[in-house]
């Protein structure tokens, strides 16, 4: 899913005190700095910042 602050969305995510929700975020993923998170379900879901 392409977000156009990645930095950003990894601050909501900590801000929100929930565990299980601790991604990082990787600033040398192919396409640019990206969050990888796992819903309940198991999907996995990256969030990318694309760099021009």
């Amino acid at each position: 899913m392409p977000v156009g602050d990645v930095r950003a969305l990894h601050a909501e995510l900590q801000a929100t005190g929930y565990g299980r929700l601790n991604p990082g975020v990787e600033d040398d993923f192919p396409g640019g700095p990206t969050i990888e998170v796992v819903d309940p379900f198991s999907n996995t879901i990256r969030f990318c910042q694309t760099m021009p």
